[in-house]
């Protein structure tokens, strides 16, 4: 899925991609990187993507999705609740996941 994800918004999109396979390995990236929007999955690793959007929240100041297979909407809440930018499910909609990057870079709606 990260390479499905990196090949669409880099080839098609030209946008630089970052991988981190782990809640730890994103932290480590984000205290010497800046980026203009983050895309995390609920489920990585050692921690959640709930558990590092609040390890990371203090650190940036782009938005911040939040993409997952689990149809909870209490996960959504949850991130929202906690400052969180957007939510996706899975399997990712790739016309989605561009509409949302687009409407943080031009401030436009979203259709939900």
């Amino acid at each position: 899925m990260r390479e499905a994800i990196q090949t669409n918004l880099t080839l098609r999109h030209g946008h630089d991609v970052w991988l981190a396979r782990t809640g730890t390995e994103a932290l480590r990236i984000l205290h010497t990187e800046a980026f203009d929007l983050i895309l995390l999955d609920f489920l990585m690793p050692a921690m959640n993507g709930l558990q590092t959007f609040m390890s990371i929240k203090h650190l940036v100041m782009c938005p911040v999705i939040l993409m997952t297979a689990y149809a909870e909407t209490g996960c959504a809440t949850e991130f929202a609740e906690m400052g969180g930018s957007g939510f996706l499910r899975k399997p990712l909609d790739f016309d989605k996941l561009n509409a949302q990057i687009e409407a943080f870079y031009f401030g436009r709606e979203i259709e939900r």
